[in-house]
């Protein structure tokens, strides 16, 4: 059982392959979206930052940050009607 202090928290930033315009996106929790306003209330997304805590190490907390980054890009692919990919940059 790990302690509170072997315990990581991190922040990975993930760049989208291409700028999309959403009009009234909201996060998913833990996950901060990097928006611009646009006209109305457009927002312009091209990256995001994934907040992991608690993990035992920072390997364990990047396979989590990869995993709900590839939810969140499968959402706003949808969501924008095109194929994006998503990339880790620190």
């Amino acid at each position: 059982m790990a302690t509170a202090d072997s315990n990581y928290e991190g922040v990975f930033h993930f760049r989208l392959s291409e700028e999309c315009n959403f009009m009234g996106i909201i996060g998913l929790s833990g996950i901060e979206l990097e928006a611009k306003d646009k006209e109305g209330e457009t927002k312009s997304v091209a990256s995001f930052k994934v907040r992991v805590k608690e993990t035992d190490t920072e390997e364990k907390a990047l396979e989590i940050a990869k995993s709900q980054a590839k939810r969140l890009v499968d959402i706003l692919a949808v969501s924008a009607g095109k194929h994006l990919w998503v990339f880790p940059y620190w």
